[in-house]
């Protein structure tokens, strides 16, 4: 089962350097992810999209604004919680693959769990989130075109949330809803 997911007023800001002004990664975006949904993050390079999937996958936290998951603030939780929150519920794929090349999309994102003491076939009910910075970015078409297919299924299938950053509208074409970032922003 999916978690539903809540971005409520979320900004980011960085530093990137002592003495340097605050860049605004993303200002004031709000948003509502309900549970079986395939959502599609699409604009260009710098956009916001990353940091977005970041703060909704607990490995960064907001300047401002709060992010929600069933209810629960992301940044109220402790790091045992957050490990345990990125390896039970938000699970990420990431353009530059760290997986496992003898293992499928699904057995990658379902190995910490079994690290984590899942059986076998829970370990696949209880990647209840996916998270995709994109997954299909240095992937041949056909290749590209089997990872979206399986995508789709797990989200048809087993009923789980799916963000996909992306600057590809082929690619976003293929979720339910295609949100667009521009400038750190949701833009209609």
């Amino acid at each position: 089962m999916g978690a539903r997911v809540a971005a409520e007023s979320v900004s980011k800001s960085y530093l990137p350097g002592p003495g340097a002004s605050p860049v605004d990664a993303l200002l004031d975006v709000s948003l509502v992810l309900e549970p079986g949904t395939f959502t599609a993050l699409l604009g260009p390079s710098g956009c916001g999209k990353s940091t977005l999937l970041n703060l909704l996958g607990a490995l960064d936290r907001p300047t401002a604004g709060r992010v929600l998951v069933d209810g629960r603030d992301l940044a109220t939780l402790g790091d045992d919680e957050r490990d345990a929150y990125r390896r039970k519920t938000a699970a990420t794929v990431f353009q530059f693959f760290n997986l496992l090349p003898t293992m499928n999309a699904l057995e990658n994102v379902a190995l910490p769990l079994l690290l984590d003491g899942a059986a076998p076939g829970a370990a696949d009910a209880r990647a209840a989130a996916l998270l995709a910075d994109e997954p299909t970015g240095n992937l041949d078409s056909k290749t590209g075109t089997q990872v979206l297919d399986l995508v789709s299924a797990l989200v048809a299938d087993k009923g789980i949330t799916v963000v996909m950053a992306t600057h590809s509208t082929h690619a976003a074409a293929r979720a339910s809803r295609v949100l667009h970032l521009l400038d750190g922003r949701l833009v209609p």
